[in-house]
C-alpha cells in the first residue's frame, strides 16, 4: 500500500525533505494542516510533488492514483470546490502521475515530464484560487 511506502521513506530518512514530503502527504489526507495558510501549504506543495515523483518512480502508481481519487471525491463530498489548497494540490499530484506514468511508457517524453513538473512547480508558486482551472487547460494541450 502507498502508506506503508510513505512510512518507510519516513523512517528511513528522518532529517530531509522526503521524510517532511511524506508526513505531509499522510497528515494531509488526515486534514492535520487544517491550520496553515496557502503560502504555507505552497512552500509545502513542491516538497510534495517531488516525493511523489520519487517514490512513483518505484512503481507503486496504481495504489496512489486510487488513493488521490478517493482524496479528490471525499473533498468533493464535503463541499470543497477545485479552488480549495488541497483540491489543487490532488489535482497536480494526478497530472504527475499521469506524467510518470508516460515516462514509464515511453522514454523519450522526458521532455514533456520536465515541462509538465516546470508548470506544476511554478503554479504552486502561484497560490491563486484559479489554479486548478487554469492548470487542467494548459495540462490537456501538453
Amino acid at each position: 500500500m502507498a502508506y506503508k511506502k510513505l512510512l518507510t521513506i519516513m523512517e528511513t530518512n528522518k532529517d530531509n525533505i522526503a521524510n517532511q514530503a511524506a508526513q505531509i502527504i499522510i497528515q494531509r489526507h488526515v486534514g492535520r494542516y487544517s491550520e496553515l495558510t496557502t503560502a504555507e501549504l505552497v512552500k509545502r506543495n513542491l516538497a510534495l510533488v517531488e516525493i511523489v515523483i520519487q517514490y512513483l518512480r518505484d512503481g507503486d502508481i496504481a495504489v496512489y492514483r486510487n488513493s488521490i481519487k478517493e482524496h479528490v471525491e471525499l473533498r468533493r463530498q464535503q463541499g470543497f470546490s477545485g479552488s480549495d489548497v488541497s483540491s489543487r494540490t490532488t489535482i497536480m499530484i494526478e497530472k504527475v502521475i499521469e506524467i510518470i506514468e508516460l515516462e514509464m511508457a515511453a522514454p523519450e517524453l522526458e521532455q514533456t515530464k520536465n515541462d509538465y513538473i516546470n508548470r506544476i512547480m511554478s503554479i504552486a508558486a502561484l497560490g491563486k484560487a484559479s489554479t486548478s482551472s487554469a492548470f487542467l487547460k494548459k495540462g490537456n494541450d501538453a
